[in-house]
């Protein structure tokens, strides 16, 4: 799904992302595969005519949406990543963010930190929202919809991953799963969260 036709309609996607997300990828890919699988995924972005420069990404600069996806579109094919894989990069994200680790300090709970997710959101992105469906503490179950953004179903597997990723900081045995996604016809991306039972 890389051809020139198809990274064009990603770059097209509105509104803008903050750098953090990149420094979050570069991080990843520097852990588990060195360097090399960070100069092996910029490759393809450079062939791509989106280049993205890791060393130099500020954290809190603006950047297009469809970067965002692009990243993991060439980390994924140039390191033969396949959805677990994806899902795996995006469990590991919230451990390095500094906004989710300092939203489980403040409010300790799974809960209030997924109450807030809308305020995370708006920090980060310019285009889509967040919005909490349900929240159900007996059951332990929480319902988030992500709305107004379709980037790439990678981006859909990613963010499976770092939703658990958020969840698991205080729930260990919180896992997340995509019930709905824009991708398969609906209007909304859902996720949805166990972590009792």
């Amino acid at each position: 799904m890389s051809g020139r036709e198809d990274i064009e309609r990603i770059m097209q996607n509105e509104g803008q992302v903050k750098g953090a997300v990149f420094l979050t990828d570069a991080r990843y890919v520097k852990r588990h595969f060195g360097k090399a699988g960070l100069e092996k995924a910029q490759e393809k972005l450079r062939a791509w005519g989106h280049p993205i420069d890791y060393d130099k990404v500020k954290a809190m600069g603006w950047y297009p949406a469809g970067l965002r996806a692009l990243s993991l579109l060439a980390i994924s094919e140039a390191l033969g990543f396949n959805d677990e894989q994806v899902f795996a990069m995006g469990l590991e994200g919230p451990k390095h963010s500094f906004l989710i680790k300092l939203l489980l300090k403040l409010f300790v709970s799974v809960q209030k930190v997924f109450e807030n997710a809308p305020l995370v959101w708006r920090r980060h992105w310019t285009t889509g929202s967040i919005e909490l469906v349900e929240i159900d503490e007996a059951t332990g179950r929480i319902v988030v919809r992500l709305n107004d953004i379709k980037l790439h179903p990678l981006f859909c597997k990613y963010e499976e991953g770092y939703f658990t990723g958020i969840a698991r900081l205080s729930q260990p045995n919180a896992s997340a799963r995509e019930t709905k996604c824009m991708f398969r016809g609906d209007h909304y991306h859902e996720y949805v969260f166990h972590w009792k039972g």
